[in-house]
């Protein structure tokens, strides 16, 4: 297939760590573009690849429930515009922090934009 004509991908994951990082970057090689947003410091500091480009958004808090809760919801926010920029053709790759999949299924909704779920924790 065309490289030119595939679509982009987004992954939406708050903490990205090393695992999920390597999994992006694996993904990303086979896409023309990938994005991550992700507030993980370890991940921010790392060096961009020419493949995937990382954007930066808000971290986890871990100090309470309510700032757990405070953080999800800014993460929330921030993800919704940050997939709002993006074209009907952008894949959305998330990973399954509260509040995330309405989100997703929205733009299903709207745009008929595909999106995928992962599941870290059952």
């Amino acid at each position: 297939m065309d490289r030119s004509r595939q679509p982009r991908i987004l992954f939406l994951n708050q903490m990205a760590g090393p695992l999920f990082r390597e999994l992006a970057e694996d993904i990303s090689k086979h896409w023309p573009v990938g994005e991550l947003f992700t507030g993980h410091p370890d991940t921010l500091e790392k060096e961009q690849k020419e493949f995937m480009r990382i954007i930066p958004a808000p971290a986890y808090e871990r100090g309470s429930y309510i700032l757990r809760l405070w953080s999800w919801f800014k993460y929330l926010f921030c993800a919704f515009f940050q997939c709002l920029r993006t074209n009907k053709d952008t894949v959305l790759f998330l990973v399954v922090p509260p509040f995330l999949e309405p989100t997703a299924y929205f733009f299903k909704k709207l745009r008929k934009q595909r999106f995928v779920v992962l599941v870290y924790d059952i």
